[in-house]
């Protein structure tokens, strides 16, 4: 046998890279340079880990492959743990598509929030050891299309990652040798086999210590190239550095962490956020949250009970700018000036048009910073890393107007001062809302809100009932949720003061002859 024989495999890209090189005309003109695939992922990682350290706050916002399944969608009657488990199924089944993930922290020599906004495009990867199911929903696909969502960098460049319970998985199978369970051996095989057959004609003529080369696959991973080799022929060496060959020798280039580090991907991101546990900003979070967990975690608890204390050991300090905006406007007169609408474009355009003229003193100034330059030239609603950045803008801009409209004067008004700005959110802290439901929000440490005491309607028509119509009389005032019975009777299921302002408006109306309210 050749003792020193070696084979030099020439270094390629990863199994799982891929090229695409086509640019939208959008792209040219304003290019994205907050976007983060697999080809850059690891080189913004070190960034990306300072400005997650080095932040104040940040936001967060994701894009999603489907949104609700039949038979699970939210209705006014739910409780918490009725919306929990409606979500829990389509969550379970659907992926993540985009990530956003927006840093604020103020730096003093610009006396201003500088913002660090990336945009992760997530695609769980194929590798022969976890294949994972990936599921979408038509009407979410038609939403990303319209919202210029670019699906080549998607299933190209999409970064890959694991929860806890399939990275055991993927090293378990490293650890037992097994590289191909799952999916078809030939095609590797195929390939493997060609290249051992080059190696045995070589050795058949080669003399102590010459060097073969080898050109590599692209869909065959060095980690298992180089131990099918190893375990094949005892008699050689492979290595693809010859100056670090006693490294490697040493550690019998033990690359299953390497190979596991790979395929966690946006893990390691999501792991950051947890161990530097920030405060956290979502919009209407609970999904972004309960998505987090699944992917990137652990399979969602069977209980809401169980998912707030877990989620709460993660992030302690979670701020809902969706229910901040309802709760503020319900608490405080002056905030009704600022804004009309809590969706999350219109309040971050009406928070921007009206503070300058009723908050203007001391106003917080956000400048993005060159990695999210283009996000100050155009607006990318939809898009996952502007949605955070939105997010976090309106937080800062809330958080401003509170401590300016402070009736109680607890505050003394300063620049950017942000201990008042968290100490005027405290209240507002770890509460989701409940968009839809029998209670306003879920408290991820502590009591939810109680449940609305909600009424229902009989109503008997005159006339055949028109969904379309009947529903626009009652949204009127506030959510409703009809049932039609048959074409002239119905019922109408509403919060108190819903049905007290459509009460008065809907008895005087001669199309119904009959009107009637039930206890819930």
């Amino acid at each position: 046998f050749l003792n020193n024989s070696k084979i030099k495999i020439n270094p390629i890209l990863p199994n799982f890279s891929f090229h695409y090189s086509e640019k939208t005309s959008i792209d040219k003109k304003f290019p994205r340079m907050g976007d983060i695939t697999f080809d850059n992922f690891e080189i913004k990682f070190h960034e990306i880990n300072y400005n997650i350290h080095k932040a104040n706050y940040i936001a967060i916002d994701t894009e999603f492959s489907g949104l609700h399944l039949d038979g699970f969608r939210p209705s006014l009657n739910d409780s918490a743990e009725d919306r929990y488990q409606k979500l829990k199924k389509p969550i379970q089944m659907f992926n993540l598509v985009q990530f956003g993930l927006s840093t604020f922290r103020y730096c003093n020599e610009q006396r201003s929030f500088i913002t660090d906004t990336y945009n992760f495009y997530l695609f769980p990867r194929l590798s022969g050891l976890i294949d994972i199911n990936y599921s979408h929903q038509t009407s979410c696909i038609d939403f990303l299309c319209k919202n210029e969502f670019n699906f080549n960098k998607l299933y190209y460049q999409g970064i890959p990652y694991l929860n806890n319970h399939q990275e055991k998985l993927l090293e378990k199978k490293l650890k037992n040798q097994i590289y191909f369970a799952g999916i078809e051996r030939d095609v590797d095989e195929k390939k493997i086999q060609k290249i051992c057959s080059s190696i045995t004609d070589w050795l058949l003529q080669v003399n102590d210590g010459e060097i073969y080369e080898i050109e590599r696959f692209k869909d065959l991973s060095d980690t298992i190239l180089h131990n099918e080799l190893r375990k094949r022929f005892a008699s050689i060496w492979t290595h693809q550095d010859e100056e670090k060959r006693n490294e490697y020798e040493a550690t019998q280039f033990n690359d299953m962490t390497k190979m596991t580090d790979s395929y966690l991907g946006f893990t390691k991101i999501f792991r950051l956020l947890v161990q530097y546990k920030k405060p956290l900003v979502v919009h209407n979070g609970i999904m972004d949250l309960m998505y987090i967990y699944e992917k990137f975690y652990d399979t969602l608890p069977n209980n809401l009970k169980k998912f707030k204390e877990e989620i709460n050991k993660m992030f302690p300090l979670v701020y809902d700018t969706k229910y901040i905006s309802i709760e503020a406007k319900r608490l405080n007169k002056q905030m009704r000036d600022l804004y009309d609408s809590t969706i999350l474009e219109n309040l971050y355009l009406s928070l921007n048009k009206e503070m300058p003229k009723k908050c203007a003193l001391f106003m917080p100034s956000i400048k993005p910073s060159k990695v999210s330059a283009a996000y100050s030239m155009r607006m990318r609603t939809h898009e996952a890393g502007y949605d955070a950045f939105m997010c976090g803008s309106v937080f800062l801009k809330l958080a401003h107007a509170l401590v300016t409209f402070d009736s109680k004067n607890l505050y003394n008004l300063r620049q950017n001062n942000m201990n008042d700005y968290f100490q005027i959110m405290k209240s507002y802290g770890n509460k989701l809302p409940m968009i839809r439901a029998s209670l306003d929000y879920i408290n991820l440490n502590g009591s939810d809100s109680t449940r609305f005491n909600l009424k229902i309607l009989f109503i008997k028509s005159k006339t055949e009932i028109l969904p379309h119509e009947l529903n626009a009389e009652f949204t009127t005032y506030g959510q409703c949720e009809l049932k039609i019975y048959s074409k002239n009777i119905a019922t109408v299921t509403m919060d108190s003061i819903c049905y007290e302002k459509n009460y008065v408006a809907i008895a005087g109306s001669v199309s119904f002859i009959a009107l009637i309210a039930l206890k819930s």
